[in-house]
């Protein structure tokens, strides 16, 4: 399991900025994420919303300012802010030569799901008959992102991090994706980037990166 010193309740950007060569994407990104709300990220196409993503899960770092991590006021070394966090992406691919079961069971040796038997209970309520052996390249884009919010939304992690999480969803895809999320983000910090308001219905507070334009 998952060391719950580790456990995320507050991650605080100050000053924070990301650049790609010459050109800054994101400029001077002041704000406290906290435990037990759940956040959307808005901005046109290329504002900033999946680098930030990117530089809240550790997989960029900020070109300038810091992100930090803490539990209880304390922060947390960075080489242990990822067994914590879970992201969800379009551009994240899952591992197309394992079937589910497999992939799931893989996952579950790496990143402990919250509760493995409702794991497979939520699988097995999927419209897809015989999905477990399935293999992931048989999927269609919906059903593999259906796969992606569960791996997210559903392991023992403290920061659940989602970009456009209805992408390749049809209607009755992004009504099961908030109910699944309404049911497990009690006490974790969830960030959702997307324009869509479908994706957004859960959200309490939204940033918008056009106050973080690039210069």
């Amino acid at each position: 399991m998952p060391d719950n010193s580790h456990a995320i309740d507050k991650i605080v950007c100050t000053n924070a900025g990301k650049r790609f060569v010459f050109e800054w994407v994101i400029r001077d990104f002041n704000f406290s994420f906290h435990r037990n709300k759940c956040y959307g990220i808005r901005g046109a196409n290329g504002s900033g919303k999946s680098t930030l993503l990117k530089l809240l899960s550790g997989h960029s770092t900020p070109s300038k300012g810091t992100i930090s991590f803490f539990k209880n006021e304390t922060e947390i070394n960075i080489s242990g802010v990822y067994e914590s966090i879970t992201f969800c992406a379009p551009y994240i691919e899952l591992i197309e030569e394992m079937t589910v079961s497999e992939l799931l069971k893989f996952h579950h040796g790496l990143r402990p799901f919250s509760n493995h038997a409702n794991m497979l209970e939520v699988l097995k309520d999927l419209p897809f008959k015989g999905l477990a052996d399935k293999r992931i390249g048989e999927l269609s884009s919906g059903m593999k992102q259906r796969i992606k919010l569960m791996l997210a939304i559903l392991t023992d992690t403290s920061v659940i991090l989602l970009d456009e999480p209805g992408s390749n969803l049809d209607q009755s895809g992004k009504k099961w994706f908030e109910d699944l999320l309404r049911i497990h983000m009690q006490d974790k910090i969830v960030i959702i980037a997307s324009n869509e308001e479908d994706d957004l219905r859960l959200v309490e507070s939204i940033i918008s990166m056009e106050d973080y334009k690039k210069a």
